[in-house]
């Protein structure tokens, strides 16, 4: 091996473990800050009526769709200059929230001037809707993620779960509504961005100026439109799809089996947000051969996690929905389990999708997204209607084994172990099919998925092991 190959090799291995090392600080914060808004949704469940508590989930729906249409793909392009050129994060901070208060400002007040004429009776919902997604649009956690500052993030989102969650004990003791509910997690959200924002302010205090916001613009429009088209699919837009054709009570019920499915679906999004910043910086000198070598090995990981997260699913989801949110959830299990394959397919695809933005290559993240929003919300319409919260399932399941598909492809020809992985995605994705739609057995299917998966696993323990002992 040449001076230059092991110079090389030292250093993806070193990026690959400071990579590791952003995303046990970036799942550590989370999963306190899951688990804690768990707790909540699980009090509020039980404070509000199942109508009630379906209004809620439609007006934290609202607030999302608000902040991912006004964001204008700023985070993700300040997210890579800083990373790039981390001296001049002042000024790209006065860019990103400038640009994006411009936007998110007159569309929600918009928002809630329409909202409460096609909703009569529920402008308070709109406007607390508003309330949560401001300190979201302002928010700096796409800062601190291009500093690799990722324990600040951790930190931020553990303090706002804790918040959300003494907030939606104190409304189950004194008495709780759909409003009230929606004020606590924007207060929470308010906690959340002020800390990250005290955390950077020495490093990156923003200077508010437009110049050179244009073209951030021009390199952010494809993953503007890509943050949308994925909230179609990742989010609650099937909630309110199903609030409108069927009934609030059973958008409720959908819910609670969604918000289980978006918690396991934060470990691949965090793997992508920890190795952004690493991958940006490879890109920007050269070295993509090395970032490529650091999302394979993340790729192994997250199929281990995929894997264990379907057979766990198969075989405890209807128990765990029914722990969370009450006895009447456990009749979504079969959506849960149809919602476990999705699972899969995100863990493998979105952080080679995500990791195009980093390599400049914003248009291929675009493809895939565009792809699995228009087959999600034609398949919303078309299933719902009819199948309820099953075809919801269905749909999501599709759409996000789309996006996968583009964005794997995008990057090429697929090599041997990336084949691999996904042929034992797909496989547990039929047995999650089989047992959603078709009500196959449970505990065969779930028993043989987790007997692959440990196996998958301990491999990859091993393989861990061995590298540690040859550095």
């Amino acid at each position: 091996m040449t001076a230059t190959a092991a110079v090389s090799s030292d250093q993806t291995a070193e990026e690959t473990s400071r990579s590791r090392r952003h995303f046990g600080n970036l799942l550590s914060g989370n999963l306190v800050n899951k688990g804690l808004r768990f707790v909540a949704a699980a009090v509020l469940a039980r404070a509000l009526t199942l109508d009630e508590f379906g209004v809620f989930n439609v007006g934290i729906a609202i607030s999302g769709v608000l902040v991912v249409a006004t964001s204008l793909g700023l985070p993700e392009i300040g997210t890579r200059e800083v990373a790039v050129s981390p001296g001049q994060a002042s000024d790209t901070a006065g860019r990103v929230v400038g640009g994006r208060l411009m936007a998110f400002l007159p569309v929600a007040i918009i928002t809630c001037a329409i909202g409460s004429l096609a909703w009569p009776g529920h402008l308070e919902i709109f406007a607390a809707a508003m309330l949560m997604g401001l300190p979201m649009a302002a928010a700096a956690d796409w800062l601190a993620r291009g500093m690799e500052q990722m324990r600040v993030v951790g930190y931020s989102v553990a303090v706002g779960g804790a918040v959300a969650a003494i907030g939606s004990a104190a409304l189950y003791l004194i008495g709780a509504s759909a409003t009230s509910a929606l004020l606590v997690f924007a207060f929470a959200e308010l906690v959340a961005a002020s800390i990250c924002w005290i955390a950077v302010r020495s490093s990156a205090r923003p200077r508010v100026k437009l110049s050179g916001l244009s073209s951030m613009l021009r390199q952010s429009w494809p993953i503007a439109l890509s943050s949308i088209a994925i909230y179609s699919y990742l989010a609650n837009i099937d909630t309110i799809i199903m609030a409108g054709t069927r009934s609030t009570a059973e958008a409720g019920l959908y819910s609670g089996a969604y918000r289980l499915f978006l918690a396991f679906n934060m470990i691949p999004l965090f793997a992508a947000y920890a190795a952004f910043p690493i991958i940006s910086r490879a890109a920007h000198e050269g070295r993509l051969a090395e970032a490529r070598v650091t999302l394979s090995e993340n790729r192994k990981d997250l199929l281990c996690f995929a894997l264990v997260t379907i057979a766990v699913i198969e075989l405890l989801g209807e128990q765990m929905l029914g722990l969370m949110f009450g006895a009447p959830f456990r009749a979504v299990a079969p959506t849960l389990v149809l919602l476990s394959a999705a699972v899969g397919w995100y863990s493998i695809g979105y952080p080679d999708g995500y990791s195009l933005v980093a390599e400049d290559r914003s248009r291929g993240f675009l493809a895939g997204a565009i792809t699995a929003s228009v087959l999600s919300l034609a398949l919303d319409l078309l299933l719902i209607p009819s199948m309820g919260p099953p075809g919801a399932g269905l749909a999501t399941t599709i759409a996000f084994l789309a996006a996968a598909a583009v964005w794997m492809l995008w990057r090429g020809r697929p090599d041997r172990s990336t084949v691999i992985v996904i042929v034992l995605v797909a496989a547990a994705s039929a047995g999650a099919l089989l047992i959603g739609l078709a009500s196959w057995s449970n505990i065969v299917i779930g028993s043989v998925t987790l007997a692959i998966a440990l196996a998958g696993c301990v491999m990859r323990i091993s393989q861990h092991r061995a590298r540690r002992r040859t550095r």
